[in-house]
This record gives structure tokens, C-alpha cells and sequence, in this order.
């Protein structure tokens, strides 16, 4: 007998759609532990051996510039992060709830992502 998941089809695996799911707030976490950590490290270092307080900034605008590159592209095809991080396609129905899903998170961490760089420019990088 064949089953819709047999030869024609495989199932996509559990890991590869949860991936998919929550590519925005993976990319947000990444995004928000290397501005804090980064930020954090240099702002100690900076005291010991005068870094620039620009280069700090910088550095945020940077990881936020491509975090909001990456979630928007996520936002735009779909159909492509799918392929990168699952081995198998989903099946359309389940790909059309999968995709709503993960595009409501991607809207969610692009928020967060553009307000933590906003924060990082606006507010002086290591205190007063």
C-alpha cells in the first residue's frame, strides 16, 4: 500500500521544521547575544586599553544590519530557508501553516532586532 508519506513523499523531519519555525527568533537570540555580549566585552576591554566608543557602535549597526538582512530575506522566500534547513520539503497544506508561522515570528524578531540596534545607537554604548 502507499501512504502519502511513503515513496512519493517523505516526511519532513521534526528537528529541520522547528528549525524552519523559529528561524526569526533564532536570528533574533544570536543577534541580541552577540550585541550584549560584544558590547559588554569591548566596554571592559575599552577601559584597559582605550577602544574607541564608535567602534562598539559600529559593531552593533553591523550585526543589526545583517540580522534584519537575514530575517527579511526569510520573510521573502520561504520556500528557500525551507529547503536549507529541512531535508524534506513539506507537504503544501502543512507548508502553508509552517510559513504563516515562521512569518509571524520572522515580523516579531526584525521588530526586536531593529530595536536593540536602535537602543545600541541612540544610548551611549557603555554607560555615562
Amino acid at each position: 500500500m502507499n501512504s502519502p508519506t511513503s515513496e512519493t513523499h517523505q516526511a519532513a523531519s521534526t528537528s529541520g521544521t522547528m528549525a524552519f519555525v523559529l528561524i526569526g527568533p533564532l536570528v533574533w537570540a544570536v543577534h541580541f547575544t552577540f550585541v550584549y555580549g560584544f558590547q559588554s566585552v569591548l566596554c571592559v576591554v575599552g577601559e584597559r586599553f582605550s577602544i574607541s566608543q564608535s567602534i562598539i557602535v559600529t559593531g552593533v549597526v553591523a550585526a543589526t544590519v545583517i540580522a534584519a538582512a537575514l530575517l527579511t530575506i526569510a520573510l521573502m522566500v520561504p520556500r528557500r530557508v525551507e529547503a536549507l534547513v529541512t531535508a524534506t520539503p513539506s507537504l503544501p497544506p502543512q507548508f502553508v501553516f509552517q510559513r504563516r508561522v515562521m512569518q509571524g515570528l520572522v515580523v516579531l524578531s526584525l521588530f526586536a532586532v531593529l530595536a536593540e540596534g536602535a537602543a545600541a545607537v541612540v544610548l551611549p554604548p557603555c554607560g555615562a
